[in-house]
């Protein structure tokens, strides 16, 4: 290979190099979902799912009118749709495990859940304790895209005609 020929190709590899690095570099999450700032988007749920592990086998449930008991390690599972201005605009998807169950509480059914948001300019994945509260507060653990390094905390609500609404809040990095 002739020598304007390598320097031609280690340019170009150096080009290459650079604008990655450059495109690497615009993902930060301040720029991404600035500290401080929220994102508020509406919710469609899907219709409940749960799976009863029972003494007797497991059992799928899909009403609150169906018979169950539950129990330690019952799965509720779920993909909802995630709405701005009507418009559906990404899906959330998780599962929560249920932890406790006190029939004498006020909020009889302690959960464990973690929630993925799928956004189109990326993802952010959540966990917290639940329960039937329809108040749900859920801490950011991670994130893909623009959400790349997020912070903070979601408080999802659901609304009795199973719709809701979910809150985003960027919190700032502590140093």
């Amino acid at each position: 290979m002739n020598k304007r020929l390598t320097a031609l190709l280690a340019g170009l590899g150096a080009l290459v190099l650079a604008a990655t690095g450059a495109a690497v570099g615009m993902l930060t999450p301040a720029q991404a979902a600035p500290a401080g700032s929220t994102l508020t988007l509406d919710v469609n749920f899907a219709p409940f799912f749960l799976l009863d592990f029972g003494p007797d086998g497991v059992h799928e449930v899909t009403s609150f009118q169906q018979p169950f008991d539950p129990s330690r390690g019952d799965q509720v599972m779920f993909r909802d749709e995630l709405l701005r201005h009507g418009r559906v605009v990404g899906h959330d998807g998780g599962a929560c495990t249920v932890t406790e169950f006190v029939p004498a509480d006020a909020d009889k059914i302690k959960l464990t859940c973690q929630v993925t948001f799928e956004l189109p300019e990326g993802v952010i994945t959540t966990q917290g304790v639940a329960t039937e509260n329809p108040a749900k507060h859920l801490v950011i653990t991670a994130g893909t895209g623009r959400y790349l390094g997020a912070q903070g905390d979601v408080l999802l609500t659901e609304f009795p005609d199973n719709t809701g609404s979910v809150v985003f809040h960027f919190a700032r990095p502590h140093s």
